[in-house]
């Protein structure tokens, strides 16, 4: 097949001494030659960790030949943007898909490692180089008219990883070096549950069944589908779940980036109408915060705390008078009472099913 999997042993994939270094869409490997040998575990039995003929660091994946999943990861590896560094969409593709007499496939991807987003940033350029990535991951997600509808921490990875439980100092010189010289990426990954669609449809209007948003993480999940709706638009689904992750991630840097207000505001607004798509918010990113900041500014260190989930009004009380008043056309207005009503009965589960039956009923 190309691929020598790597030993497993007790449950752990141990690497070889040596891994070889490629451009993107691989992942930088920090293992000094001193290194020893030492295990990953994936979790499940449905991944390998191996190497190809050129000695790059590859996961193998068993996934159904029939499954959407399958057939997401035929479109991505169509996909020319991954063959050129400057073009990376900040999604790890397969590179390639191998044949089985069995009713699975193995799907190989690059090697890359999960961050931990708020203990990982030490500066302002910290949060835009992973902002932007997230943005441009899921605008080319959905231009090719792919929904990811599993969007959370550990589905992000960056491009760079160790062989241990932790890096030691040589590695950890490296990693700095790494994200010092502009090289450091974020990424999503794992389409288990992704669905792809025709590419003539339109993100704005399209709609599944609501019954189809009720899967993957919740935590992230905006309350499109949670009054008893007969239906949902899944790209915008999508984009209020990465505000979210990145609202509860970043609140806290919001005063020394106040146009992170109105960028989450807009891509978790519970108007969904008026909601960002993908592209709208990535082009805000790019037009309006990367252009206005200052070097001296993107140096300055910050200091992260978590934050209240789906509460993004709070990113706009620390902000100016002004500010807020020259951004105001972005800031959401307050739920409607009847809105709030409704929240309050579907909170118990006879009055979930009420409403939710007597909606899709009469269509509502």
């Amino acid at each position: 097949m190309g691929y020598t999997p790597f030993d497993f042993r007790d449950r752990w994939f141990y690497a070889p001494l040596t891994s070889a270094n490629a451009p993107l869409p691989f992942a930088t490997c920090f293992k000094t030659e001193r290194s020893r040998s030492v295990g990953r575990s994936m979790g499940n039995n449905k991944h390998a960790i191996a190497q190809d003929a050129q000695g790059r660091d590859v996961v193998l994946k068993l996934t159904d030949r029939d499954s959407m999943e399958h057939k997401v990861n035929q479109r991505l590896l169509q996909c020319e943007e991954f063959t050129r560094p400057e073009t990376f969409p900040c999604v790890i593709p397969p590179v390639a898909i191998l044949d089985t007499p069995y009713n699975f496939v193995a799907t190989a991807m690059p090697l890359w490692t999960a961050p931990l987003l708020r203990w990982d940033t030490e500066t302002v350029r910290d949060i835009l180089v992973c902002v932007r990535c997230l943005l441009t991951a899921l605008d080319f997600l959905h231009r090719h008219r792919i929904i990811h509808r599993d969007i959370h921490h550990c589905n992000i990875a960056k491009n760079y990883y160790t062989w241990g439980i932790a890096p030691g100092p040589e590695s950890r010189h490296l990693i700095d070096e790494h994200k010092r010289s502009g090289r450091l990426q974020y990424a999503l990954f794992d389409f288990d549950i992704a669905m792809q669609f025709p590419e003539d449809i339109s993100v704005k209007d399209f709609r599944l069944p609501s019954a189809r948003a009720f899967c993957g993480w919740s935590q992230y999940h905006p309350r499109d589908v949670y009054r008893g709706q007969v239906d949902y638009n899944p790209f915008a689904f999508d984009v209020a779940c990465l505000g979210h992750l990145l609202a509860s991630t970043y609140m806290s840097a919001i005063p020394k980036i106040p146009l992170l207000a109105p960028l989450f505001d807009k891509m978790t607004t519970h108007i969904i109408q008026e909601r960002f798509t993908a592209c709208e918010a990535l082009s805000f990113f790019l037009n309006e915060i990367q252009t206005s900041l200052s070097d001296d500014l993107l140096d300055e260190p910050v200091e992260l705390e978590s934050a209240p989930i789906c509460l993004v009004d709070l990113c706009w009380r620390d902000l100016s008078p002004e500010f807020c008043t020259r951004w105001r056309s972005y800031r959401t207005p307050p739920i409607p009472w009847y809105d709030r009503a409704l929240d309050w009965v579907v909170s118990f589960r006879l009055g979930w099913r009420c409403v939710r039956c007597i909606r899709h009923a009469l269509r509502i």
